[in-house]
This record gives C-alpha cells, structure tokens and sequence, in this order.
C-alpha cells in the first residue's frame, strides 16, 4: 500500500468535504489496515484539533481513484 503524505482537497465548505483518493489506496480502515492509511484516517488526522469530525460519506473500492465525499460534525 502506498502511503499518502497529503490528501488533495477539491472542495471544502462548512458542510462538505470533496477529496481526490489515489489508487491503491484504501478508503476505510480494515482488517490489517492501519486507520492512519487511510483516506478516512488522513482526513480525520487533518480535522484533529479543529473542533470538526469529518465522516465518509461513501467508499470507492482499493484500486479506484475517484472523488470522495465527508460530511463534518
């Protein structure tokens, strides 16, 4: 798995949250994947100290890239 060192923010708004996820990398936490490897864990770490939780709104498969959708709280 490749690590991701920044995540790419397309879209941010007081609700909303767009951002690009690589190929090969995963959205979600899973057995054997450490949640900081993660899209989620990226974005969630980004948010930390901001007062905001961001929550995925959706999953794209490991090997897709594609636009990823979070909600914040």
């Amino acid at each position: 798995m490749q690590p991701l060192s920044d995540i790419e923010i397309l879209y941010e708004d007081a609700f909303l949250l767009a951002v690009h996820k690589p190929p090969r990398v995963a959205s979600v936490p899973a057995e054997g994947i450490e949640p900081e490897k993660t899209v989620m864990g990226m974005v969630q770490n980004m948010f930390s100290g901001k007062n905001l939780k961001p929550f995925l709104l959706h999953r794209l498969d490991y090997g897709t890239s594609g636009v990823l959708l979070f909600g914040k709280e």
